[in-house]
């Protein structure tokens, strides 16, 4: 098994919808497995994490096996 961590930055706009994070995700999934997902939001303070701030994602994915 040959895993591999990766490490995603998008930003929130809002307590749901996390900017670059998906897009990101979405392209892996294409040549990798995914395996594991920890996922991380933080803000300067309460009030910019309502409003939105930073996102975080650690994957741990595998390549996907080519069939020859």
């Amino acid at each position: 098994m040959n895993e591999e961590w990766f490490e995603f930055v998008g930003y929130s706009e809002s307590q749901t919808k996390y900017v670059n994070i998906d897009d990101q995700l979405n392209e892996l999934s294409k040549t990798h497995e995914i395996i594991e997902v920890h996922f991380s939001t933080y803000s300067s303070s309460d009030w910019n994490y309502l409003s939105g701030g930073t996102a975080t994602a650690l994957v741990r994915a595998r390549k996907r096996e080519v069939a020859e």
